[in-house]
């Protein structure tokens, strides 16, 4: 059992043995220098201060600086103290914790990343909301937002039940009133479906 001991705290110290016999400075010979501020100190500006974010339970830390790099937005702005909780020390919002992910990597980095997976109606209304243009988006998420969004029109076109409707009211008045787009009775009758 004694040995076993013995062999674990051996390998415990050979990488150091190792880093020694290398070239590596032993940490025995230099002690590791003293932290060179603390929190203690006058200068505060070098532990800047932190913004907790939670949405919809889930909680996100940023430093402040990030967010007031962009005014424009609802983050950015002093309006973001609207949603300040004095209990819990957090920012909360209602919003989609997954899509605000990518909002936060805005702050961070300058620009948006679209994420696949979500609906694009939803990544919009998410930027509506915290006041980010779109046109903030990576150069490596263009062309996939910019074919979502046509994907998702043209679903929503084929999905409009009045065109057909609209048709079927023309084909009708056709065999009764010749061309209906010229007489005042079928303005009349389209102007109804519309409204």
């Amino acid at each position: 059992m004694a040995q076993i001991c013995d062999m674990a705290q051996a390998s415990a110290w050979l990488p150091l043995v190792r880093a020694s016999a290398i070239g590596w400075v032993p940490i025995a010979q230099h002690r590791l220098p003293k932290n060179v501020c603390t929190k203690d100190d006058s200068n505060q500006d070098i532990y800047e201060k932190k913004a907790i974010i939670n949405v919809s339970g889930q909680r996100f830390e940023v430093l402040t600086s990030s967010l007031n790099q962009y005014p424009h937005t609802l983050l950015g702005s002093d309006e973001r103290d609207y949603f300040y909780d004095e209990n819990s020390g957090e920012y909360y919002f209602d919003r989609d914790p997954e899509i605000f992910r990518h909002i936060l990597t805005y702050y961070r980095c300058g620009h948006l990343h679209y994420p696949k997976k979500e609906c694009v109606m939803q990544y919009e209304d998410e930027l509506a909301y915290f006041r980010i243009a779109s046109e903030a988006l990576g150069d490596c998420c263009y062309e996939d937002y910019h074919d979502s969004k046509r994907e998702n029109s043209e679903r929503l076109l084929e999905k409009d039940p009045q065109p057909k409707r609209m048709l079927k009211c023309q084909r009708i008045f056709v065999t009764d009133f010749g061309r209906p787009s010229k007489t005042q009775s079928f303005l009349l009758l389209r102007l109804s479906f519309t409204t």
